[in-house]
């Protein structure tokens, strides 16, 4: 008869610990929902922008300008912002019809996902040796999900919820290509996953120069690669042929138009040598960090830093540990490649003029500092268990868990009861500062109220006169189906 020491895990847990899992994701997604109920009733502008011409692709294929199907960017404010983000709002809108609540139960499905990748990636692909404290997956799970940087910035700025799925899949894919270098399917994989940062939210555009450099320096810090072995590389050289296909698009832009580079130079993006490096070390702070966040409350709930206190001794334990193992001989090519990219992954906001700590220029950081927290857990725990005893250590465990719930519940108090009432998006109805004899809006002066004001206007009155495209739409409509004009 098999026998099980009292050190390893039972295969399956009891109906209790099932029972606290299912709880713990359940309390966590409520909370989600009842954040968006607690949400002020408009959009903030940039995610306004991008409803508005989602919402103009699903009516005539073209955005608010007219142009049809923008590849590198739509035009927005004149900020030129990525189109990654843009079509498939336009077809959830498609398929679900457009509004405020479907953009954001879309934006909170995306978050959910790519948190659950990444964890269900670390969990079984063997990068990480196994957890054995109960609870830890689906704590964490919860604990990433109720951070300031998933709620705030992912709920509200849709843009940035596919930044964060993006890089999740590179990161991911990543892994699955390292260790099979040679395998084909991997490559084809992580080549489209890099090649999408290029139409991503800014910062991603940053990792999607660097990414190909970082991984070919991570290889040449592991066994030198042989002409021999060049076979063996044929994933990546794959990668690299699709994700530069890919940003094909966007080198003929740089070439050209350049509206790439329209919010790097709105921004006063520069290189400043020492000026670069001191604001590198500002973003990539314990302050920004876990202490008290970002300045801009359009990017913050208010309440301590941008993460959870709870992470705070597993990233510090996570990068100790990875820079022991890449110093021995225990060396690992993808966990030097997540150390590597996690510094690397705060130099967009350093690149601008005014490069104080900021949310939105640092939010891909969140997936490689979730790879290395929870590389750092399963470190102390074993430091822990090794000194105190399994439980001991297993009490220390649930004792920091419950903190960090306690903190994310202070964050959710703040944001329902003070971030809600900050009147960031107020939408009281303004008349449309819309320029009717060139059919195009004034961006003169454009409020959060204003831009709110067309996509309300366009989606709840069918007015499609705030879409360039409108006129394919009004030849389709019939008589039936007639959008109302502002004249009406």
């Amino acid at each position: 008869m098999e026998t099980r020491t009292p050190e390893e895990p039972s295969r399956s847990g009891p109906p209790a610990r099932w029972a606290v899992d299912v709880g713990i994701v359940v309390l966590a997604t409520l909370a989600w929902f009842h954040a968006t109920d607690s949400a002020p009733g408009g959009y903030q502008e940039d995610f306004s922008s991008l409803a508005l011409n989602a919402f103009c692709l699903t009516i005539s294929g073209a955005d608010e300008y007219g142009e049809r199907l923008p590849i590198v960017a739509f035009r927005s404010f004149g900020d030129y912002k990525g189109t990654l983000n843009l079509y498939p709002l336009a077809l959830v809108f498609q398929v679900f019809g457009p509004g405020l609540q479907t953009a954001r139960v879309f934006s909170i499905a995306l978050s959910f996902a790519a948190t659950a990748m990444n964890l269900v990636y670390l969990r079984f692909s063997g990068a990480l040796p196994r957890i054995r404290a109960p609870f830890v997956w689906t704590s964490v799970f919860a604990l990433l999900l109720l951070s300031p940087w998933n709620l705030v910035t992912h709920r509200v700025l849709l843009e940035v919820t596919i930044t964060y799925v993006t890089v999740s899949l590179v990161v991911v894919s990543a892994g699955l290509l390292l260790k099979r270098t040679g395998s084909i399917g991997y490559g084809l994989l992580h080549g489209a996953a890099v090649g999408l940062l290029a139409y991503c939210y800014s910062p991603a555009k940053v990792v999607y120069v660097i990414h190909f450099p970082l991984l070919l320096a991570v290889l040449a810090l592991h066994p030198p690669l042989g002409l021999s072995k060049v076979f063996r590389m044929r994933g990546l050289l794959v990668a690299v042929a699709v994700a530069g296909l890919m940003g094909l698009p966007q080198l003929w832009d740089l070439l050209h138009s350049q509206h790439s580079l329209a919010r790097f130079h709105q921004v006063g993006g520069h290189f400043g040598g020492l000026d670069n490096l001191r604001s590198f070390f500002d973003n990539f702070s314990v302050g920004f960090l876990f202490l008290h966040g970002d300045s801009n409350l359009h990017h913050h709930s208010g309440y301590r830093g941008m993460l959870n206190l709870f992470f705070l001794p597993l990233l510090a334990g996570g990068i100790v540990a990875l820079v022991l193992r890449c110093l021995g001989k225990d060396k690992s090519a993808f966990w030097t490649y997540v150390l590597l990219l996690l510094p690397l992954c705060f130099v967009p906001a350093t690149l601008a003029q005014r490069s104080e700590p900021h949310a939105l220029r640092t939010n891909i950081a969140l997936v490689p500092i979730t790879f290395v927290s929870l590389y750092g857990l399963q470190s102390l725990e074993t430091l822990l268990v090794a000194r105190l005893g399994r439980k001991r250590a297993l009490a220390l465990f649930v004792g920091w868990t419950l903190f960090g719930f306690f903190e994310a519940t202070r964050s959710l108090d703040v944001f329902f009861h003070q971030y809600a009432q900050r009147n960031l998006w107020s939408y009281t109805r303004p008349k449309p500062r819309w320029n009717t004899a060139d059919l195009k809006p004034s961006y003169d002066d454009h409020t959060p109220e204003t831009v709110h004001e067309r996509f309300y206007r366009a989606v709840d009155q069918r007015d499609y006169e705030y879409c360039r495209g409108y006129e394919g739409a009004l030849r389709d409509s019939g008589p039936g189906r007639r959008p109302r004009r502002e004249s009406e």
